[in-house]
C-alpha cells in the first residue's frame, strides 16, 4: 500500500506545466545567460520531486566564443526560469 501511495503521488505530481512559457521565453533566458539558441532537443516531464513543471532542453553557443556547443534545459520555478544542466557538447574536436 505505501508503495503504490508513493507511485501515486510522484505521478500525481508530474505534470507538462510551463513548457508553453518556457518555450516563449527561451531565447531572451538564453541571451541574458550570454548564449545564442542553436537547436531545440524537445521537452520533458517535471515533478515536484525535482522541477515542477516540464523541462524543455535546448542547444545553444556562447556568444562571442566560436566553436564550442552546448545543451541545458530551462525550468520555471515560480515566476523565474533557471538553467540546468548545461554541458558542452562537443568541448573536445580533433584538428
Amino acid at each position: 500500500m505505501l508503495v503504490f501511495a508513493i507511485v501515486l503521488i510522484y505521478f500525481g505530481g508530474c505534470s507538462y506545466q510551463n513548457v508553453d512559457v518556457i518555450k516563449e521565453n527561451a531565447a531572451d533566458v538564453w541571451n541574458r545567460a550570454g548564449y545564442d539558441v542553436v537547436g531545440y532537443e524537445g521537452y520533458q516531464i517535471g515533478s515536484f520531486l525535482g522541477q515542477p513543471g516540464g523541462k524543455v532542453w535546448y542547444i545553444v553557443k556562447r556568444k562571442g566564443h566560436d566553436g564550442i556547443t552546448y545543451h541545458g534545459f530551462i525550468s520555471k520555478w515560480g515566476s523565474e526560469f533557471h538553467i540546468y544542466d548545461l554541458q558542452a557538447i562537443d568541448a573536445i574536436s580533433p584538428k
